[in-house]
């Protein structure tokens, strides 16, 4: 019985490059495709590196990019080079946010404030998330510690402009009771606890006993601090 063997030397991709502009980096690009230099080439990826860079441009408020892909072949020497034609088009311009969820006893108008959310201005995802930290940090100030603020879509409208949606849980609000201690120096302290994080009651009773006893240790016996 003879077996014969057929060996295929693969191609190895050389450089990626990409042209077109678009507010994305070379660097957001790269991180945006299933592909790097020195890989070996099979076209699977190559469409789904397409793909992704349009998801991107989308998500930067470009409402109809187009993206080609180009293979040169060195077939001496067995490389590639991978071309990513890029054409982000018309740039969508931000409209006025929608909240999905209760935010009284908050407007609307007033968390965009907050939030610098600014309607008319080039829209980009990462300003749209920067502005959902600011209202959620805006309602811990005001003792909402529950509130949860998060980017979910970036919604074309019929004029052609992004509206950024928020889901938005406002919460309870919590009163905060010192003695023996400022309250602005009280809030300080537990906006920095939360920061980053979710609201654990637990956390914050914690953090009341610990500084009773701390003030109570300083002298002042009769400290007291509680949160409700």
């Amino acid at each position: 019985v003879a077996v014969t063997v057929h060996l295929w030397r693969a191609f190895t991709i050389r450089k990626i490059r990409f042209e077109g502009k678009s507010s994305l980096t070379r660097e957001d690009l790269r991180r945006a495709i299933p592909l790097s230099e020195g890989d070996p080439f099979t076209p699977g990826p190559l469409a789904a590196g397409a793909n992704a860079i349009a998801r991107r441009l989308i998500n930067e408020g470009y409402l109809h990019p187009a993206v080609d892909p180009e293979v040169e072949y060195d077939r001496a020497e067995y490389g590639i080079e991978i071309v990513y034609k890029i054409q982000a088009g018309e740039r969508g311009l931000v409209d006025a946010p929608f909240f999905d969820g209760e935010t009284s006893p908050f407007s609307s108008e007033t968390l965009a404030h907050q939030g610098k959310i600014k309607v008319g201005k080039p829209y980009r995802e990462a300003k749209a998330r920067d502005s959902a930290e600011r209202i959620r940090k805006y309602l811990l100030e005001q003792g909402y510690f529950k509130a949860s603020v998060e980017l979910i879509a970036a919604e074309p409208t019929e004029t052609g402009r992004i509206r950024p949606v928020y889901r938005i849980d406002v919460g309870m609000l919590f009163q905060i009771q010192v003695s023996g201690i400022k309250l602005k120096h009280a809030r300080r302290e537990i906006l920095a606890l939360l920061a980053g994080q979710s609201f654990d009651e637990d956390l914050l009773e914690l953090w009341a006993e610990n500084h009773k006893l701390e003030l109570q240790r300083g002298g002042h016996y009769r400290a007291s601090v509680t949160a409700s």
